[in-house]
């Protein structure tokens, strides 16, 4: 089920069962409905899988192009985890990234396939940062980015 929790649409997981309450008579006077959430549970075993199947898939890759495919083609089937993967390498020392990989994106405004990192405001990502920094980058409102654009198996585009 998708609950709206903390302002977003969660993916949730529960697990519920009936049972008659009866009265003095044996007749059934109400219902027992307990109800159990089990989404860390079920995240956590769905995530744990596409760690082991991305281990696997892409092990024997030999170089960044190969394995930034292997990577993609394998993260493509975790869409709801990850709705979409932008895998870009840098190139001249830097001042540019290509992109090798990507799931869950169409439109070229959004996956574009170099990037100049000198003149990057001009895109919606922070890659230029991210190489200069070596850090991870948040990026958080991606809506008022991208206005409706939506990526993987979701309606409406991600916020983070």
């Amino acid at each position: 089920m998708f609950l709206d929790r903390m302002g977003y649409l969660e993916e949730t997981f529960f697990t519920f069962s009936f049972s008659p309450i009866r009265d003095e008579t044996g007749r059934v006077a109400g219902l027992f409905h307990p109800v159990t959430e089990l989404t860390q549970e079920t995240l956590a075993r769905r995530r744990l899988r596409v760690l082991r199947d991305l281990a696997e898939h892409a092990r024997d890759a030999q170089s960044l192009e190969t394995a930034a495919r292997l990577i993609g083609e394998s993260l493509a089937g975790a869409d709801l985890d990850l709705p979409f993967m932008l895998f870009y390498g840098l190139e001249e020392g830097g001042r540019r990234a290509r992109l090798l990989a990507q799931t869950g994106v169409t439109s070229p405004e959004l996956a574009p396939v170099t990037i100049d990192l000198e003149a990057a405001e001009a895109t919606p990502w922070t890659i230029d940062r991210a190489a200069r920094d070596g850090q991870v980058q948040r990026l958080d409102g991606l809506r008022e980015r991208w206005g409706d654009t939506a990526c993987g198996p979701y309606p409406e585009p991600p916020e983070s």
